[in-house]
Parts: C-alpha cells; structure tokens; sequence
C-alpha cells in the first residue's frame, strides 16, 4: 500500500506526504481485522464506530457566541469533543481550547451516543444550536470527507503499544502523541474494552490499541515513526 511505502522509503524521507482519510481508513481497519484472525472477537466493533459524530449550527442570537471553547467548557460539563469549527469557508480542525465559536458556525461535535443525544437537546433547549443532517459513527464521518482537500480531512487511526516501545508504562500525559505526533487521544482499547476520553495520568500498557484523531500533520509524524 502507498502509505506503508511512503512510511517505509529512504527517498521520501523527511517529505511532506498527503494521506486521504478513507484511505487511511480502510487500511488501519484491514490491519486490525487482520490481527483479529486468531482470536474469538471476529465481529467486534472498533471504536470508531462506537463513538458518534453530530454537526450543529450555532443559533444567530445564541448566547453562546464570541465564547471560547474554553469558557464553554463542554468537555467538562458534557463529556463532548468539537473535533472540527467551519466559519463560512474557514476549518478548523482540532480546534485549541481558545478557539472562538461565532453564529452561524457548524460544529462537528465527538461522544458517545447517549451524551450527544443530552448535548443536542441542552443546545435546543437553550436556543444556542441545533443539530444539522443525521449523527453518524465517527467511522462513516471520516470516510466521508472526500468533498474536502486532503490537507483539510481530519484522519483517524489505532495504534499498537508494542512490547519494547517507549510508550509501555508511559502515562498518556508523557507520552509523545500530543507534542510530538500532534494527535488527539479519543479513546483506549485495552483487551478490546474501549476506554472512552481516558485520564491523562492513566499507564499505557503493552497491546493497547491507541485510537487518535489528527490532521496532516498527525499522519505525516506517524508515518515518519513507521507507526501507520
């Protein structure tokens, strides 16, 4: 596959590669399929298709608006993920805590379905937002990006805690996956148990399956690792 070349070519080295999000898809989803073969868990649903993905609109007279996501607070309170601000033609993916949400924005919001279900209706409720088109798996929303560049299609993908890597016994604060691959830590399968939004204090341990969520760049220090 081009991914495992480019990830695995003295030429490319060092250049700046394009990775198509249903690509990516599709080729982390054969890998864990295929590890899969020998156990009794065939069937099993990935994380990323247990974790939703809704689209708001952010009202026009919503008290919401001009706030930042960290005086909103929504991680806290709500237990929600915005993975992704649109302002008019502007994306912000993986928005910063200071990012600012203004009417008329469209949020793609990341949880679990219950707490979407409760998050939509708060924004409903409110007057502040309300849901635009159908929630989908986190799964499908990535595949479906192809009406965006790929330099602005959010990637998903697991990663293996192996043996003899330095992310075993790692806390998830000192590991490398915010500083140093640029991707955002959605969710934990250890054992095939998911574990949802883990604690940062929390000990990575040998065959954890680490799911993130990134841009570009996230792909890109992934695949210099030789970790995609």
């Amino acid at each position: 596959p081009a991914i495992y070349f480019a990830a695995h070519s003295d030429r490319l080295s060092g250049q700046y590669l394009k990775i198509e999000a249903n690509f990516l898809a599709n080729f982390n989803e054969r890998q864990l399929n295929e590890n899969l073969k020998d156990s009794n868990s065939v069937g099993h649903s990935w994380l990323d298709e247990q974790l939703y993905v809704s689209k708001i609109k952010v009202a026009e007279d919503a008290e919401i608006a001009e706030k930042s996501l960290n005086e909103l607070n929504w991680g806290n309170i709500w237990h929600v993920k915005i993975i992704r601000i649109t302002h008019g033609k502007k994306i912000s993916n993986i928005p910063q805590s200071a990012a600012k949400i203004t009417a008329g924005d469209i949020l793609c919001v990341l949880g679990e379905e219950k707490t979407l279900d409760n998050f939509v209706l708060f924004g409903q409720n409110s007057g502040n937002f309300a849901q635009v088109g159908e929630r989908e798996t986190l799964r499908s929303f990535i595949a479906t990006q192809e009406d965006l560049p790929a330099d602005q299609q959010l990637l998903c993908c697991a990663v293996t805690v192996q043996k003899d890597s330095a992310l075993n016994g790692c806390n998830i604060k000192e590991s490398p996956i915010k500083n140093e691959w640029f991707g955002f830590l959605i969710g934990i399968e250890r054992n095939l148990y998911p574990i949802v939004d883990p604690s940062s204090n929390m000990i990575l341990q040998n065959d954890d399956l680490l799911w993130l969520l990134g841009t570009q760049k996230m792909g890109n220090a992934l695949a210099r690792e030789q970790l995609l």
